[in-house]
């Protein structure tokens, strides 16, 4: 199996909104040149990011409508990854971290998450 190209958020953004600059295009580029591939990757985090900067932070912001349209043909073009506390356990495990187990002795945590964990 062939590993994933994931798709940076500010990528998809300049991909879809037309900026007028050379950003739009090179971005488009790119997208198009992965979506051909059939080897996109996104995660339902970043297409969460991207909506929100889709409809609130770009100059010519998308409609909600727009927005979720984009959302779903991504969604049908590319392979979408549900990011779970699982899933980055696990990629923590293979990088050779240390995953964030509920198990985890609380003098092991950071302070901040200890004193969390304890209340």
């Amino acid at each position: 199996m062939t590993a994933l190209s994931f798709i940076d958020t500010n990528i998809l953004v300049y991909a879809f909104a037309d900026t007028g600059d050379d950003r739009h295009a090179a971005a488009h580029s790119l997208v198009d040149e992965l979506l051909d591939s059939q080897n996109a990757g996104l995660s339902v985090q970043l297409l969460r990011e991207f909506y929100t900067v889709a409809t609130w932070k770009v100059k010519r912001t998308f409609s909600h409508s727009q927005a979720a349209a984009t959302i779903e043909d991504l969604s049908i073009a590319c392979r979408v990854v549900d990011d779970t506390l699982p899933q980055l356990n696990r990629a923590l495990e293979l990088a050779g971290g240390t995953a964030f187990r509920s198990g985890t002795h609380p003098s092991q945590l950071p302070p901040k998450l200890r004193d969390a964990k304890s209340s």
